[in-house]
């Protein structure tokens, strides 16, 4: 799949698929010597504690841990938006996202653009910069956030299958306009 756009997202319900591609695309990047930066969501660190997810930093391997009460209820996100503030902090407001912009990266990846994002918070100003300074980014979107993501980006960004070799195909046509 090539595509004429610089920002893509995953389209998935299913968390668990997104994590592997990730890293997939991860890997295959940099065994061919680009620079990737950004977050992967990982789920916990084990079975007992299913509502525990975790977003690893993939330039430094550092983990912040969101989590929202398991006493929340069923339907609500279980992400914790002060938690994910932390990263956002991290990665946006202490200049981390510069960082990693001001790098330039061949890729960045965000986890995931969600319900968070849609109201404004979490990763949106992170979101916002990555988009801006022209870079490729790759995220995961879920089918119900796709309308906002789509006018988000404006309609300027590809909508992928969750398929591990359509993201490469997308990342290799970008790396190529990047290389040219």
């Amino acid at each position: 799949m090539t595509s004429n756009h610089r920002i893509a997202s995953i389209d998935t319900d299913d968390r668990n698929t997104v994590e592997p591609i990730f890293d997939a695309v991860v890997s295959a990047l940099k065994a061919r010597g680009l620079k990737v930066g950004g977050f992967i969501e990982r789920a916990g660190e084990n079975s007992s504690d299913e509502l525990k997810t975790v977003v690893q930093d993939i330039e430094t391997g550092k983990r912040y841990t969101l989590l929202r009460s398991s006493e929340a209820p069923e339907r609500c996100c279980r992400i914790d938006p002060h938690a994910l503030g932390e990263v956002n902090a991290q990665f946006a407001i202490t200049s981390r996202a510069l960082q990693i912009v001001n790098s330039k990266p061949d890729f960045i990846l965000f986890h995931r653009f969600g319900g968070i994002e849609v109201q404004g918070e979490g990763l949106r100003l992170a979101f916002e910069k990555a988009c801006a300074s022209g870079l490729p980014v790759l995220t995961a979107v879920e089918e119900k956030y796709q309308p906002d993501w789509a006018k988000y980006c404006d309609g300027e960004a590809a909508v992928l299958p969750a398929d591990t070799e359509a993201v490469l195909d997308w990342c290799n046509s970008v790396a190529t306009k990047t290389t040219e």
